[in-house]
């Protein structure tokens, strides 16, 4: 395995390489220079208070510390038909990502990953907010959401929130993120797939470039997610 270091990450990831926004080769531009990461790629985070186990997990998951201080925030409606704005969960840790409720490609791997960190959090769950943020202009309602995550599991989860808006408060929302979409009304819509750590404040932490996975890995992703979701608390 190549080891790459990255001392920090920019707010604004890069396009997606292939369908769903995941796998491929991930650029990043940093300190006038150029860091290629890819699936073989390891990350080395320098923060002292991580283990090594914890510096494994984020290799796997290519993580690395948020650099800037930007408190992130947004006003959108819950699968319930909820108005609901991300400042709701301050005191919380909160692991934002970015899902296609009609995808069949990357998106359940997700919903995988999510369904299996809440199990390793047990009782800690309750200081962790899982939130998705619909990037399908075409498949805009409530009820397709409740339908998704129904279908994976999600919404047996006490802390999952999926949220969805109009077409322009969604893509306010992407922009803000640094999330790029690419519509598709008759198929998968082409995104970029990051998990955003934020901490109690709403400034995020971390933020992990997401990749297929299968079998034991997703454990490990679940894993991954479960650790430092609680480290940004």
């Amino acid at each position: 395995m190549t080891t790459t270091e990255i001392n920090e990450i920019t707010p604004n990831p890069p396009e997606p390489a292939s369908k769903g926004g995941r796998g491929g080769v991930l650029s990043y531009v940093i300190g006038g220079s150029l860091i290629v990461a890819g699936v073989a790629v390891g990350v080395i985070i320098h923060d002292r208070t991580i283990t090594n186990q914890q510096n494994n997990l984020a290799n796997i998951m290519g993580l690395s510390p948020f650099v800037g201080t930007q408190q992130f925030n947004f006003n959108l409606t819950n699968e319930n038909g909820q108005q609901m704005s991300l400042s709701a969960f301050r005191g919380k840790s909160v692991v934002v990502q970015f899902m296609d409720p009609k995808c069949t490609d990357i998106c359940p791997i997700v919903a995988k990953e999510l369904v299996d960190a809440d199990k390793q959090l047990g009782s800690a769950a309750s200081n962790v907010a899982f939130v998705a943020v619909n990037v399908n202009q075409y498949h805009e309602s409530t009820a397709e959401l409740r339908q998704f995550s129904k279908s994976h599991g999600l919404s047996n989860l006490k802390n999952w929130y999926y949220f969805t808006g109009s077409t322009s408060q969604l893509k306010a929302v992407w922009k803000e993120f640094g999330i790029f979409v690419q519509p598709n009304p008759t198929g998968d819509v082409v995104h970029t797939s990051y998990y955003y750590f934020l901490g109690p404040n709403g400034q995020a932490k971390y933020v992990a470039q997401a990749a297929r996975v299968s079998g034991s890995q997703i454990e490990q992703w679940g894993q991954g997610i479960a650790v430092f979701s609680q480290k940004a608390l």
